[in-house]
C-alpha cells in the first residue's frame, strides 16, 4: 500500500490511526493499577477541572470513556452499560489544576432503575 503524500505537521501520520484528541496527563497510570472490570450497569459523572470553563455542549469525554473500554474498565460504552452521563466543570486557579475525573456510580438495577 502506497503512502499518501502529505505536507506539514500531518506529513507523519499514520493512516487509518485513530485521533489522539487528549494530551496524555494523568495522576495514575490505569495500566500501572489493577482495576477490575465494572460488572454492573453505572451512571457516569465527569467532573472537568479547567482554568476556562467551556459551553455546556463544548465538554466531552468520549475518549476518555473509549479508554476505558480499550483498557478493559467498561465492557461497552452503550446504553447497556452506562445508563446516564452528566458533566460538571469547575474553575480552577491555573492550569496545573487541570484534570478530567470520571466518577463511576453502580446502579442497583433491583431497586431503582426503571428505565
Amino acid at each position: 500500500m502506497a503512502k499518501r503524500s502529505t505536507t506539514g505537521k500531518r506529513r507523519n501520520r499514520v493512516p487509518g490511526k485513530a485521533t489522539d484528541m487528549e494530551q496524555f496527563a494523568c495522576h495514575e497510570s490505569m495500566a500501572a493499577s489493577q482495576v477490575p472490570a465494572l460488572s454492573t450497569r453505572v451512571d457516569l459523572q465527569v467532573v472537568s477541572f479547567r482554568v476556562r470553563i467551556c459551553d455546556p455542549d463544548g465538554v466531552s469525554a468520549k475518549a476518555a470513556i473509549d479508554g476505558c473500554v480499550h483498557r478493559g474498565l467498561l465492557c461497552d460504552d452503550s446504553a447497556k452499560q452506562i445508563r446516564e452521563i452528566r458533566y460538571k466543570q469547575v474553575k480552577v486557579k491555573n492550569s496545573s489544576e487541570e484534570k478530567t475525573l470520571l466518577i463511576f456510580t453502580p446502579i442497583d438495577e433491583d431497586r431503582n432503575d426503571q428505565t
